[in-house]
Protein backbone atom coordinates (compact mmCIF):
# COMPACT_ATOMS: atom_id res chain seq x y z
CA UNK A 1 0.00 0.00 0.00
CA UNK A 2 2.68 2.48 0.76
CA UNK A 3 4.39 2.21 -2.55
CA UNK A 4 1.15 2.81 -4.32
CA UNK A 5 0.58 5.99 -2.46
CA UNK A 6 4.76 6.76 -2.83
CA UNK A 7 3.97 6.01 -6.82
CA UNK A 8 1.17 8.11 -6.95
CA UNK A 9 2.32 10.99 -4.83
CA UNK A 10 5.61 10.93 -7.36
CA UNK A 11 3.56 10.59 -10.68
CA UNK A 12 1.41 13.64 -9.84
CA UNK A 13 4.23 15.63 -8.74
CA UNK A 14 5.77 14.89 -11.66
CA UNK A 15 2.99 15.48 -13.80
CA UNK A 16 2.87 18.91 -12.14
CA UNK A 17 6.24 20.06 -13.36
CA UNK A 18 6.37 17.86 -17.10
CA UNK A 19 6.74 20.83 -19.84
CA UNK A 20 2.91 20.78 -21.19
CA UNK A 21 4.18 21.07 -24.69
CA UNK A 22 6.18 17.60 -24.08
CA UNK A 23 3.04 15.27 -22.36
CA UNK A 24 4.80 12.76 -19.65
CA UNK A 25 4.49 9.82 -22.36
CA UNK A 26 6.27 11.29 -24.76
CA UNK A 27 9.47 12.37 -22.49
CA UNK A 28 12.50 10.34 -23.06
CA UNK A 29 13.88 8.65 -20.21
CA UNK A 30 17.87 7.53 -19.96
CA UNK A 31 19.47 4.92 -17.60
CA UNK A 32 21.58 6.48 -15.19
CA UNK A 33 25.05 5.51 -13.76
CA UNK A 34 27.00 6.21 -10.67
CA UNK A 35 30.63 5.47 -11.05
CA UNK A 36 33.00 5.40 -7.55
CA UNK A 37 35.83 6.94 -10.36
CA UNK A 38 34.12 9.86 -10.68
CA UNK A 39 33.23 10.83 -7.35
CA UNK A 40 34.16 14.62 -5.58
CA UNK A 41 35.34 16.20 -2.46
CA UNK A 42 34.57 19.22 -1.68
CA UNK A 43 35.87 21.22 1.50
CA UNK A 44 33.65 23.59 1.21
CA UNK A 45 31.05 23.84 -0.73
CA UNK A 46 28.00 26.60 -1.43
CA UNK A 47 25.20 26.00 -4.06
CA UNK A 48 22.55 29.07 -5.22
CA UNK A 49 20.14 28.21 -7.49
CA UNK A 50 16.77 28.79 -7.51
CA UNK A 51 16.45 30.45 -4.31
CA UNK A 52 17.83 27.09 -3.04
CA UNK A 53 20.79 27.71 -0.59
CA UNK A 54 22.71 24.56 -0.09
CA UNK A 55 26.16 25.12 2.66
CA UNK A 56 28.67 22.17 4.14
CA UNK A 57 32.38 21.62 4.55
CA UNK A 58 33.74 18.03 3.56
CA UNK A 59 31.12 17.18 1.35
CA UNK A 60 31.55 14.04 -0.57
CA UNK A 61 29.51 14.16 -4.57
CA UNK A 62 28.53 11.49 -6.32
CA UNK A 63 27.24 12.30 -10.14
CA UNK A 64 24.43 11.24 -11.22
CA UNK A 65 25.23 10.68 -14.87
CA UNK A 66 22.95 9.98 -18.30
CA UNK A 67 23.98 9.87 -22.28
CA UNK A 68 23.66 13.81 -22.39
CA UNK A 69 25.89 14.57 -19.23
CA UNK A 70 25.57 14.95 -15.66
CA UNK A 71 21.82 15.28 -14.68
CA UNK A 72 22.20 15.44 -10.26
CA UNK A 73 24.21 14.45 -7.63
CA UNK A 74 23.59 12.30 -4.40
CA UNK A 75 26.44 14.86 -1.67
CA UNK A 76 27.01 13.22 1.95
CA UNK A 77 28.31 15.42 4.30
CA UNK A 78 26.76 17.80 6.60
CA UNK A 79 25.25 21.15 5.58
CA UNK A 80 22.44 23.76 5.90
CA UNK A 81 19.92 24.31 3.52
CA UNK A 82 17.39 27.07 3.14
CA UNK A 83 14.67 28.20 0.37
CA UNK A 84 12.91 31.07 0.01
CA UNK A 85 10.02 30.53 -2.50
CA UNK A 86 8.40 34.09 -2.00
CA UNK A 87 9.28 37.17 0.32
CA UNK A 88 7.94 35.81 3.99
CA UNK A 89 8.07 32.31 3.54
CA UNK A 90 11.48 30.89 4.54
CA UNK A 91 12.49 26.95 5.08
CA UNK A 92 16.00 25.82 6.50
CA UNK A 93 17.42 23.41 8.28
CA UNK A 94 20.93 20.83 8.39
CA UNK A 95 21.06 18.26 6.10
CA UNK A 96 23.01 15.32 6.81
CA UNK A 97 22.91 13.60 2.75
CA UNK A 98 20.83 14.97 -0.34
CA UNK A 99 20.42 14.10 -4.16
CA UNK A 100 20.12 16.87 -6.66
CA UNK A 101 18.37 16.62 -10.00
CA UNK A 102 18.81 19.27 -12.61
CA UNK A 103 19.38 19.77 -16.68
CA UNK A 104 22.54 18.23 -17.44
CA UNK A 105 22.79 21.71 -19.52
CA UNK A 106 22.44 23.85 -15.71
CA UNK A 107 25.11 21.71 -13.85
CA UNK A 108 28.07 23.94 -14.10
CA UNK A 109 25.63 26.70 -12.92
CA UNK A 110 24.08 24.34 -9.93
CA UNK A 111 27.27 22.43 -8.68
CA UNK A 112 30.82 23.08 -10.79
CA UNK A 113 31.77 19.12 -10.02
CA UNK A 114 35.41 20.18 -11.67
CA UNK A 115 35.96 22.35 -8.51
CA UNK A 116 35.79 19.22 -6.50
CA UNK A 117 38.73 17.18 -5.53
CA UNK A 118 38.47 13.57 -8.06
CA UNK A 119 38.68 10.71 -6.04
CA UNK A 120 38.09 6.89 -6.44
CA UNK A 121 35.73 6.45 -3.48
CA UNK A 122 33.64 2.81 -3.69
CA UNK A 123 31.89 3.41 -0.24
CA UNK A 124 30.63 6.90 -1.13
CA UNK A 125 29.15 5.26 -4.32
CA UNK A 126 27.27 2.12 -2.71
CA UNK A 127 25.88 4.77 -0.29
CA UNK A 128 24.78 6.77 -3.68
CA UNK A 129 22.81 4.11 -4.64
CA UNK A 130 21.14 2.84 -1.51
CA UNK A 131 19.91 6.43 -1.26
CA UNK A 132 18.39 6.80 -5.11
CA UNK A 133 17.16 3.26 -4.13
CA UNK A 134 14.88 5.44 -2.15
CA UNK A 135 14.55 8.88 -3.59
CA UNK A 136 15.27 8.51 -7.04
CA UNK A 137 11.72 7.86 -7.65
CA UNK A 138 10.47 11.11 -6.22
CA UNK A 139 10.97 13.65 -8.88
CA UNK A 140 11.71 13.28 -12.64
CA UNK A 141 11.93 10.02 -13.10
CA UNK A 142 10.33 7.38 -15.13
CA UNK A 143 11.34 4.27 -13.20
CA UNK A 144 14.35 4.51 -12.35
CA UNK A 145 15.39 5.68 -15.58
CA UNK A 146 15.67 9.81 -15.47
CA UNK A 147 13.50 12.37 -17.58
CA UNK A 148 15.79 15.71 -17.86
CA UNK A 149 13.97 18.45 -16.07
CA UNK A 150 14.09 22.17 -17.80
CA UNK A 151 16.68 24.12 -17.89
CA UNK A 152 15.32 26.44 -14.87
CA UNK A 153 14.33 23.50 -12.73
CA UNK A 154 16.19 21.74 -9.66
CA UNK A 155 14.54 19.92 -7.16
CA UNK A 156 16.80 18.45 -3.90
CA UNK A 157 15.59 15.52 -1.98
CA UNK A 158 17.12 15.88 1.35
CA UNK A 159 17.66 14.26 4.64
CA UNK A 160 17.23 16.58 7.51
CA UNK A 161 17.82 16.70 10.72
CA UNK A 162 14.69 18.99 11.79
CA UNK A 163 12.39 16.99 8.95
CA UNK A 164 13.33 13.74 7.73
CA UNK A 165 12.69 13.22 4.49
CA UNK A 166 11.79 16.67 2.57
CA UNK A 167 11.96 17.33 -1.21
CA UNK A 168 12.30 21.04 -2.13
CA UNK A 169 11.22 21.03 -6.42
CA UNK A 170 11.26 24.88 -8.28
CA UNK A 171 11.33 26.07 -11.23
CA UNK A 172 10.34 29.53 -12.54
CA UNK A 173 6.65 28.73 -12.49
CA UNK A 174 5.88 25.47 -9.84
CA UNK A 175 7.31 25.47 -6.06
CA UNK A 176 6.72 22.66 -4.36
CA UNK A 177 7.76 21.35 -0.70
CA UNK A 178 6.88 17.98 -0.12
CA UNK A 179 7.85 15.86 3.55
CA UNK A 180 7.72 12.41 2.71
CA UNK A 181 8.52 11.65 6.36
CA UNK A 182 4.96 13.19 7.24
CA UNK A 183 3.60 12.55 3.88
CA UNK A 184 2.28 15.58 4.36
CA UNK A 185 2.76 19.15 1.48
CA UNK A 186 4.34 21.90 3.35
CA UNK A 187 4.27 24.61 0.55
CA UNK A 188 2.73 24.41 -2.68
CA UNK A 189 2.82 27.39 -5.87
CA UNK A 190 2.04 25.65 -9.07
Amino acid sequence: MRQIVLSALAAAMLSTFARAEEPLKSMPSFPISISAKEVREFPKLKIDFANIKLRGQAITAVPITIESGVTGAVLIGNGTYSYSPEPGKQFDGHFRSLMLRFNPEAADAIIKLSDGKPINDKGAAEMARHLLASTFRHCYHRGQDALVPAKDAIAVDLYSREHGNLLISADKKVAVIYNFTERAEIYANK
